[in-house]
């Protein structure tokens, strides 16, 4: 038995070994948190990799996007005139807009209600506005036309000639 006030070797061994397990314990928290703070980082750093491949993905996922509608509108029917000429003629008893030349396809798809649509004025005024009708036109091949629109009064002053088709 020990004496009042005086400290065992018994419990000198037994507050030891307390203090050495709470010095393990707190190691055992310290190497917790720093894996678990590395882990943290860890996460942090491959979400923003994440984030990273995403907006590449976004990006790419866009240029596909556009080339695919660029090969679309390459094979999309496209018209275009070749050599393509109006000439006013007065020579006879009715005077007439001559419209000739070729009108061509120039895309893969074919092109539907293909017209060819003229607007011509006399002194600023209409007198000719009409759809010359050429029908459907494949892709890669042409027409010819030939038209004659007959009109009344002065010589033309101006005229326009632009092409429409539908898909």
């Amino acid at each position: 038995m020990s004496e009042k006030g005086t400290i065992d070797a018994r419990t000198v061994v037994e507050f030891g070994l307390i203090g050495l397990v709470f010095l393990v314990g707190i190691a055992g928290v310290i190497a917790n948190y720093m894996t678990i703070s590395d882990k943290n980082n860890t996460i942090q750093t491959l979400g923003s990799q994440i984030n990273d491949l995403q907006a590449s993905i976004a990006s790419y996922e866009d240029r596909v996007t556009d080339l695919q509608n660029q090969i679309n509108d390459l094979k999309a029917p496209k018209l275009i005139a070749v050599n393509l000429k109006s000439d006013d003629n007065r020579l006879g008893s009715t005077p007439y807009l001559h419209i000739y030349g070729e009108v061509c396809n120039v895309g893969t798809s074919t092109a539907y209600n293909c017209t060819i649509h003229v607007i011509a004025y006399q002194s600023g005024s209409i007198i000719i506005n009409k759809d010359i009708m050429l029908g459907i036109i494949s892709g890669g091949s042409w027409t010819s036309v030939d038209w004659k629109l007959d009109y009344n009064g002065t010589a033309l002053t101006n005229w326009t000639t632009s092409l429409d088709w539908t898909r």
